[in-house]
């Protein structure tokens, strides 16, 4: 079958079930209609748009969506921005350059600028389409916790070394600051949307609760960082073996005392890393190493602007 024989094409929620049942098919059970009735159709920001890609047949052979993202900085308007997602193409129609036949038709249509978080060989197709390498994905790694005990060696005393050294670097950044109490929370009340301040603006409780609670496909911890009884921001984290990936942070006041709390909460938990993953972030500050990156967020008529990303931005 040549690409010519496929039909691309936008549709509605009453398509939901189809693509809940061709992502099944293919081994993504978890894409479940639910999760993308509450994708697509529930994101506070606005109403995602699907595309399929059909054979003669009817039988969709691929997917495409777009979901709208607010920007805001303390510097510029908000910004809508739509993040492509859920690019996923069938085995059977692959091998017939239908990636960028199907990428290059919908963005045309869709009349914001773009972003994408995509793995290097889609990044490489998309910037063939005109996309630009906006910035790379930065790496940002802070140890807590007990030292490692060495088992095989040379190798692992070396490592041993160099969690000493790093451990030390990130005691001697985070120290000091108010007494932050952490606390873990259902769901999100508060209004940080509301307040400003030097890492970037909160988000609202709609969209946090929105993107993190009870999703289906990655398990997220919510925190609030308290001082003097009030509620002064958020953190949402996700544990994965020996580290904790914060996709969300937000302080109104003394940052590096909530960081410390957050890092002093897991390290006790026996997790020995603390990363972020994000653009434009300069966490040195709070004790972070820089780590080198190869992953890219790519944009598409993405006006300048001192805009900032973390992984609450994606759609990992």
């Amino acid at each position: 079958m040549t690409g010519d024989a496929y039909t691309i094409r936008e549709v509605g929620e009453s398509e939901v079930a189809r693509i809940a049942a061709f992502f099944a098919r293919n081994a993504y059970k978890r894409v479940t209609e639910e999760y993308l009735r509450r994708k697509y159709f529930e994101n506070p920001a606005g109403r995602g748009r699907i595309f399929v890609m059909e054979d003669p047949a009817n039988e969709i052979q691929g997917t495409l969506g777009y979901m709208p993202h607010v920007l805001v900085t303390a510097k510029k308007p908000p910004l809508v921005v739509m993040e492509s997602v859920d690019l996923f193409i069938a085995p059977e129609a692959r091998g017939k350059k239908m990636f960028p036949r199907f990428q290059g038709s919908v963005m045309k249509r869709i009349g914001y600028p773009l972003i994408a978080f995509p793995n290097k060989r889609s990044e490489r197709i998309t910037i063939e389409l005109g996309w630009e390498r906006f910035a790379s994905i930065e790496n940002w790694v802070c140890s807590v916790g007990s030292p490692w005990l060495p088992r095989n060696g040379p190798r692992d005393l070396l490592m041993c070394g160099l969690w000493g050294l790093l451990r030390t670097y990130s005691f001697f950044f985070l120290a000091g600051g108010k007494e932050v109490n952490l606390r873990t929370v259902l769901r999100y009340e508060q209004r940080f949307d509301q307040l400003h301040h030097s890492l970037g603006v909160g988000r609202s409780p709609e969209h946090l609760n929105w993107r993190y609670e009870n999703n289906p496909i990655r398990s997220y911890t919510l925190h609030e960082f308290e001082i003097a009884g009030v509620v002064v921001g958020y953190a949402v984290v996700s544990p994965e073996e020996d580290s904790v990936f914060v996709y969300d942070f937000f302080s109104l006041s003394d940052e590096k005392a909530c960081m410390r709390a957050l890092a002093d909460s897991y390290g006790k938990k026996g997790f020995k890393w603390l990363r972020f993953r994000g653009t434009g972030l300069r966490l040195w500050k709070y004790g972070f190493v820089k780590w080198p990156s190869e992953i890219s967020l790519i944009s598409y008529d993405l006006p300048p602007g001192p805009w900032r990303f973390t992984l609450g931005d994606s759609d990992w």
